[in-house]
């Protein structure tokens, strides 16, 4: 999953003679607000839509005499995609510029590459029910949470950790395989685990009566 992976190659690079008309064209086209800024290769910085407004004509060059880009937002090509993603959440970026080793411009990956990649790593279009598990930090253990999921004859496919509340609370979100949810819920709380939500795939449930019922009653909870 590095991020050499997910360049994106319609991204045009923009350069510093290019006008103001065909930067704000190219960003309108592909729906973007940032674009990369290359001079020889090199990354230059970001150009951001809101930077144009004030010019109707004039080049890239023209703009960063007043509102210089943007220079230090961009990661290797060796790094995992989620220094990607984590850039962009932190800049509210819709491209992020991606450089070799010797810092040369590569390309760039846009917002829809990022999902596309996070829906690889997270392994959504393999089918599967999702528990999702609220705890302290401190219970939280994989080992004993992915041997309690196996010992039910089931695969865990995915696990995702989030903290969404102030007093640090993290939800433990388990995508699991088979139609064996209900067991593996119930022995979850038998173990001790609080059982926040429980969504099942309906392709995966057994037309078997009592494990439906079973079902919706954790469903339930």
């Amino acid at each position: 999953m590095l991020a050499e992976r997910f360049i994106n190659s319609s991204i045009p690079n923009i350069h510093l003679y290019d006008s103001v008309e065909t930067t704000r064209m190219w960003m309108s086209l592909l729906n973007v607000h940032h674009l990369p800024i290359v001079d020889h290769g090199k990354l230059v910085g970001i150009i951001n839509f809101l930077s144009l407004d004030n010019f109707e004509t004039g080049t890239v060059a023209t703009v960063m005499t007043t509102i210089p880009a943007t220079n230090d937002q961009w990661i290797f090509d060796s790094q995992h995609i989620f220094d990607a993603l984590k850039l962009a959440h932190e800049h509210q970026l819709t491209i992020v510029p991606i450089l070799s080793s010797d810092y040369q411009y590569l390309g760039s990956i846009t917002q829809q590459d990022l999902i596309r990649a996070m829906a690889e790593v997270m392994n959504v279009e393999e089918t599967g029910d999702i528990v999702v598990l609220e705890m302290n930090p401190q219970q939280y253990s994989l080992r004993d949470i992915a041997s309690i999921v196996e010992s039910n004859y089931t695969r865990l496919l995915n696990v995702y950790t989030s903290t969404l509340t102030e007093d640090g609370t993290i939800y433990v979100n388990l995508k699991i395989s088979n139609n064996q949810i209900s067991r593996v819920v119930a022995d979850l709380e038998r173990h001790g685990y609080r059982i926040a939500y429980v969504f099942s795939d309906p392709t995966l449930v057994s037309d078997s009566k009592d494990h439906y019922d079973a079902l919706m009653s954790f469903l339930s909870i």
